[in-house]
């Protein structure tokens, strides 16, 4: 996220610890050398520990920012994961979707 700093000048702030950074060059080094290694990282909210920066931004995005990203196609529901999506989509609309394309092959003479 890009943000003014207290000098005035906008630079990147780490989504971690929110620390700002001029470039994103130094972002990645502040990341790489602060939040990654042998130990897993810590959510800065919760306490979790996740292995990795992907982990640490999906679980803020899904855990504590409650967003339902993927949206079923058929009925507007949406879920934080796509497997439950997926999972939804088979039980619920799996014979609907067979029954549309059974109808779509018949051949219209």
């Amino acid at each position: 996220a890009v943000v003014s700093t207290q000098s005035g000048h906008y630079g990147r702030a780490c989504y971690i610890c929110d620390v700002s950074c001029k470039t994103r060059h130094e972002l990645a080094a502040h990341t790489t050398k602060e939040h990654c290694g042998d130990s897993s990282l810590v959510c800065g909210i919760c306490s979790a520990r996740l292995k990795d920066v992907s982990s640490v931004r999906r679980h803020i995005r899904t855990v504590h920012n409650q967003i339902k990203q993927f949206m079923c196609s058929y009925c507007n529901k949406r879920y934080k994961h796509k497997f439950d999506l997926e999972k939804h989509f088979r039980k619920i609309h799996k014979k609907e979707k067979s029954t549309d394309c059974d109808s779509a092959l018949i051949p219209l003479l």
